[in-house]
């Protein structure tokens, strides 16, 4: 049996391959209030999720819950590895690098694969499996983030260089703070700027507007005992204005909600029509893939882009599945 990885901050994709080399996909979250208490839970999940694997391969994005990228790489490995000797079975364990290939462990060098290139393990998966050709963009979005990735671009970048590109944004529909979409709304001709603490998120407003069902907020959220999901998110989201959400009305709630959505959504627009310019792309076809890709359909939908089709949509679609492809090229 073969597992692929993503090793996540917030939760772990994995695709298995049984021996009728059938795929079982999904996800498992990861409680990490403080970063003994990741470790520990990962631990425990990777013990169990690797157990029958003769074969593992991995990519992490979990850098950002330690100092540096090099000390990451060193704690996960170190974790893998502690999870590997508690099982019968001892794999072949190989890892995505930074230079776009999978290696032998065994060959690992310091600072080889962390720094997020789960967009580049799907760039691969999309040429050389799906074969999409050089006027496609592919936009994956999720909970946290988005990844405008162009097919026709070879260059291997880090966060800092796609950022200035616009091929990557800190939005997804449900763990996205607030101010990172706006830090200010216009309702009735006024303008209110938000406070400067991260007392709401994407689910909050997503959920509030029925894009996320009740059990998509909560697995995401703190819900206080004493509250309703819908009483928390609209609690979370007066908070922005430094209010009581029984001080205003829910209506006053929703459109603080619809102000924000607005502003979410022309950012996905800003970006893909930069990526679209910056490649020149006279034609881009799409694929929309990750947990929100029917939302951010729904976005390209109903804005005014010209020159552009949406040719393939994957709701399904994890880096975990993606990896587990390029292996078995």
């Amino acid at each position: 049996m073969k597992i692929s990885l993503d090793i996540g901050g917030a939760n772990i994709k994995y695709c298995i391959q049984d021996s009728n080399s059938k795929y079982i996909e999904g996800s498992i979250p990861i409680p990490s209030q403080h970063i003994f208490i990741y470790e520990t839970n990962l631990e425990l999940i990777l013990t169990d999720i690797i157990k029958d694997s003769e074969i593992i391969i991995f990519t992490s994005t979990s850098e950002l819950l330690y100092a540096t990228k090099v000390e990451a790489e060193k704690r996960i490995i170190s974790i893998l590895k502690k999870s590997i000797e508690k099982n019968k079975i001892k794999p072949d364990v190989f890892l995505f690098s930074n230079i776009g290939k999978i290696i032998s462990i065994d060959d690992y060098q310091a600072g080889c694969f962390a720094g997020g290139y789960n967009w580049y393990i799907t760039k691969l998966y999309f040429k050389e499996k799906v074969k999409l050709n050089d006027s496609y963009i592919i936009i994956d979005c999720g909970s946290t983030s988005t990844d405008l990735i162009p097919v026709k671009n070879n260059k291997i970048m880090n966060f800092l260089e796609r950022n200035e590109k616009k091929q990557f944004l800190y939005l997804g529909l449900k763990r996205s703070i607030v101010q990172q979409i706006t830090n200010q709304i216009k309702i009735d001709g006024n303008i209110y700027r938000f406070c400067a603490e991260p007392v709401c998120r994407s689910c909050d407003i997503f959920f509030l507007l029925k894009e996320l069902n009740e059990n998509d907020y909560r697995s995401v959220s703190y819900i206080d005992c004493h509250m309703t999901a819908l009483e928390q998110a609209s609690r979370n989201v007066a908070s922005l204005l430094c209010m009581d959400y029984t001080e205003i009305s829910f209506e006053y709630i929703i459109d603080v909600c619809k102000e924000i959505q607005n502003k979410f959504n022309e950012l996905i627009i800003e970006y893909l029509k930069y990526v679209v310019t910056d490649n020149n792309i006279k034609y881009t076809n799409l694929a929309i893939v990750g947990s929100s890709s029917k939302y951010i359909e729904k976005i390209i939908q109903k804005s005014n882009l010209t020159n552009i089709s949406i040719d393939y949509v994957d709701a399904n679609y994890t880096p975990a599945i993606g990896l587990m492809n390029i292996f078995n090229l």
